[in-house]
């Protein structure tokens, strides 16, 4: 039946000190008209006054008589409500989101005092506040826009000239309208868009759990002399509502250049959670997936972070398999038939799990699959790199995400600068051509210093790939030294203060400058800076990295050198007046213009008819028969072809190019016949083993096995195995399988020694004791041996015996020249004689050399002897009174 729960009619007063004022809460899950006493304190009043409690506050619904000592309240079901004895306050909440530049971040205030609307159908009734029902946010405010085309705006200010921000809100989109953030700072303007429904949120604690919000994110830095900026969400016409709702804004604490990227993330300034990813749909509250921090000041004892102060580290459940962790259309965007290159470092100290990174299509499946090898651990740390790049196509689809997949079992998976960039397979000779400077933190205290790994460089070939920077020098100028500086491979903070820093990164004798990122010392605001426009210089330095030193005479390089270096020293000035930014743009134009072209070489016919050949037969080649290839090979295959076709359609191939192209296509092609191997035998061998009990064996075979087993586990997980690795791998698993062997056991052996260690030496000849010795020496060390086999067992056992029933008394002994295996009751070795009985009673220490035993060595613990000791002390009286 029913309990009664929330079935309660309530009249209760909420004040019982009489010096203040009684408010009483009522409450009516009826919604009947109901009647009450009053307090005997209001028995002089006429009337009282009835409020109704919502979210933004109280809301008067009018005065109620008292009659006879009675109210008669007549309210709306489900409502609080609350009686007083005159009128109170109704405040309301005018400061939502207090302390943030976005005022009314949740739309709380429900009006539109804040927040403007706007539409081009000409009436904005279809944007509206909605107080959601749904359980998990019961109560919570957002704004709907309706099938019409709507925007929602706002002006901001207070922002910081220097300091990168972003801007976000969370947005539902299920009927998949092209919906964009919008943020104009200055003359810049920072977009992003969504066009169709998010994939379902997951996560303990997460607001919109089993929901399909996705998270709106724009980037940007605020320009010298700028603090304000107009910040809009707009909704195209569509099918399906739109909902909105918790903008924010959040300063970085330091500045992340993307530049050049379609996609990059090194998780130095995160706002929220571990964007861009997010738990992927069926992990449901299952939150193993965070950012790990390394500690600015070296304090920690271990760190998983793989570069810089943040890395990304999951390590979701064993039981937990598939998509661990994804993009989303917010947060990471690809476009149709396009060439990319996919690149991040990463730790995996076991590959067992069956880790991989994917580029997959919502609609068209795996685009990209990456398993990831085990990189082991580097020695005294936790982790170990290893760097991938991995170009790819795209197909017709336009709706691609980025997602961390796992198989079953555990392990921490480090993730660190992950990117994606256009490849242009048009340029042939790549150069180094962009170079970005990142700092995890810019600001620091006077005196203060920052390690050198808040610094974070990068660079991009002028064909999109990401540059090897192994070989590369890097130069950090600072262009204030007065205010911070580097001092012993820190960033140290001199006097309060700010200026810039820039990357000049040297590659094979070429050298490119980043970007610029501010830095400020101490706690006084940034001064206003005097706008001084370079972006005309930078373009002119930007153009003399796509020459080649190499086409140019020695003299006229040399002098474009001095202009750029004089150039680069004016971008990197915070002092630079627009007369210096001009006079260096002129000087670098004028040495462009004065560039001497070596003469060149007349141009010599190469031959391509054999590249030709090999490329129309390589193309024959049909994907389902590279189905039953080793990924490797394919992938070799594809890459060489591709090569060849550049090569063919390249009005500059040389001769040495083309016939390196043919060996290439030619060996790739010959290694089509590598075809993938039946791994089904193994993989049932391997559950057979792992199902045993490694303590059970004897161990130096189960070793030897654990060395073949994990042999296996590797030619299992690797996808080019072929079919003579697999079956090698099989025989010599199946070998050492077939050589395991049990622990034979040592009972008997134990209690033989047991026995053999209570003889009284005394009665019975040196010689014959002496064999027992010898006997009892070797049992010792075959039952502590833990790799002694049966055979070793029966032997030691066999020995011991033989010397033991082999005894001989000494001529006077009680033992009347029987050996120590007599049955005779009367030269027994277990004797009452407190003169010779094996279990002695003495408390001396010392007398476990003048008894005549032999010393005990043997693996039994001191109880077990004692409990033996008793045994024999019972068989002792039992043979004692037989005698009586």
């Amino acid at each position: 039946g029913s309990t009664g729960m929330g079935k309660t009619n309530l009249f209760l007063e909420w004040n019982f000190d009489e010096e203040q004022d009684t408010k009483i809460y009522h409450w009516n899950p009826f919604g009947t008209i109901s009647t009450w006493d009053v307090p005997d304190s209001w028995s002089g009043l006429s009337n009282v006054h009835v409020y109704e409690l919502t979210d933004l506050g109280r809301v008067e619904v009018g005065t109620v008589d008292i009659v006879d000592g009675k109210v008669t309240l007549d309210v709306e079901q489900n409502t609080p409500y609350i009686i007083t004895q005159g009128e109170v306050a109704q405040d309301r909440i005018d400061d939502w989101g207090y302390g943030s530049l976005i005022k009314d971040p949740g739309f709380d205030a429900q009006d539109w005092s804040i927040w403007n609307r706007e539409s081009s159908e000409g009436n904005t009734d279809h944007i509206t506040f909605v107080n959601e029902t749904v359980q998990r946010r019961k109560g919570n405010d957002v704004v709907s826009i309706a099938d019409k085309q709507g925007k929602i705006t706002q002006s901001i200010e207070g922002l910081v000239p220097g300091r990168a921000y972003s801007i976000s809100a969370w947005v539902k989109n299920d009927g998949g309208r092209e919906v964009t953030l919008t943020t104009h700072i200055g003359d810049t303007t920072v977009t992003n868009t969504m066009d169709r429904a998010s994939q379902t949120r997951q996560g303990e604690g997460v607001k919109y759990l089993d929901d399909r919000f996705a998270r709106m994110e724009v980037e940007f830095t605020v320009p010298a002399g700028v603090t304000t900026a107009d910040i809009s969400l707009e909704a195209l016409a569509g099918n399906g509502t739109v909902l909105v709702d918790d903008f924010r804004i959040w300063e970085h604490p330091g500045e992340t250049n993307k530049e050049g990227y379609v996609f990059y993330e090194d998780f130095e300034n995160v706002d929220e959670g571990i964007t861009p990813f997010f738990l992927a749909p069926g992990r449901g509250t299952s939150n193993r997936t965070h950012l790990a921090e390394k500690d600015l000041l070296g304090r920690q004892k271990m760190t998983w972070v793989l570069d810089g102060r943040f890395s990304l580290k999951t390590n979701q459940q064993s039981g937990e398999t598939g998509q661990m962790i994804i993009t989303d259309s917010t947060t990471f965007k690809l476009e149709p038939n396009k060439t990319y290159e996919l690149g991040f470092i990463y730790s995996l100290a076991n590959a067992a799990p069956g880790y991989s990174i994917n580029v997959k299509s919502v609609s068209g499946g795996t685009v990209l699959n990456i398993p990831l090898t085990a990189t082991g651990v580097a020695s005294g740390q936790n982790t170990n790199i290893n760097s991938i790049a991995e170009t790819f196509t795209t197909g017709d689809k336009s709706d691609y995400y980025l997602s961390v997949d796992k198989g079953s079992g555990y392990q921490e998976l480090i993730l660190d600068n992950i990117y994606v960039t256009e490849i242009d397979n048009t340029v042939t000779n790549p150069v180094i051509d962009k170079v970005n400077l990142s700092l995890s933190v810019n600001e620091l205290e006077v005196g203060g210093e920052l390690p050198s790994f808040i610094m974070l460089v990068n660079g991009l070939m002028s064909n999109g790939s990401k540059a090897d920077l192994s070989n590369a020098t890097i130069e950090y100028v600072i262009a204030d030294e007065a205010v911070a500086k580097i001092m012993d491979g820190k960033l140290v903070g001199v006097s309060e203060g700010t200026t810039t820093v820039i990357a000049n990164l040297t590659v094979d004798g070429k050298t490119v400058s980043s970007n610029f990122v501010n830095i400020k010392v101490g706690e006084n605001e940034v001064p206003p800076v005097i706008e001084v426009d370079k972006s005309g210089l930078q373009v002119i330095v930007d153009k003399v990295g796509t020459l080649i030193e190499s086409d140019y005479t020695t003299e006229s390089w040399a002098n474009l050198t001095s202009a750029l270096e004089a150039a680069n020293n004016v971008l990197a000035s915070t002092d630079a007046t627009q007369q210096d930014v001009d006079t260096a743009k002129n000087t670098l134009e004028e040495a462009i213009k004065a560039l001497e072209k070596k003469p060149v070489t007349p141009p010599v016919d190469v031959i391509k008819t054999h590249l030709e050949i090999a490329v129309e037969m390589a193309t024959e080649v049909t994907d389902a028969e590279l189905e039953n290839i080793v990924p490797a090979v394919v992938n070799e295959f594809k890459a060489a072809l591709e090569e060849a076709k550049n090569l063919l359609a390249s009005d500059t191939s040389t001769q040495e190019k083309v016939d390196a192209s043919f060996e290439r296509l030619s060996e790739a092609m010959q290694m089509l016949e590598f075809k993938k191997g039946d791994k089904a035998n193994l993989i049932k061998l391997l559950e057979r083993i792992e199902a045993l009990d490694s303590s059970k064996y004897i161990a130096s075979t189960w070793d030897k096995l654990a060395i073949a087993l994990e042999a296996s586990n590797g030619v299992v997980a690797d996808e080019n195995a072929m079919e003579a690795e697999i079956v090698e791998s099989y025989e010599t698993l199946l070998k050492a399988f077939l050589e395991l062997r049990l622990k034979p056991n040592k009972d008997a052996l134990n209690d033989l020694i047991n026995k053999a260690e209570n003889l009284d030496s005394a009665k019975y000849t040196v010689a014959s004791f002496r064999a027992v010795e010898r006997g009892l020496e070797e049992a010792n060390r075959v039952f502590a041996n833990e790799d002694a086999t049966k055979e070793e067992v029966g032997k030691a056992e066999a020995n011991l015996r033989t010397a033991i029933s082999s005894l001989q008394s000494n001529a006077g002994s009680s033992n009347s020249g029987n050996n120590a295996s007599s049955n005779n009751s009367s030269n027994n070795i277990v004797s009452n004689s407190n003169s010779n009985k094996v279990v002695s009673n003495s408390s001396d220490s010392g007398n476990s050399s003048a008894n005549g035993k032999l010393p005990q060595t043997g693996g039994r613990s001191a109880a077990a002897v004692g409990v033996f000791g008793t045994i024999l002390a019972v068989v002792g009286a039992v043979f004692s009174r037989k005698k009586k």
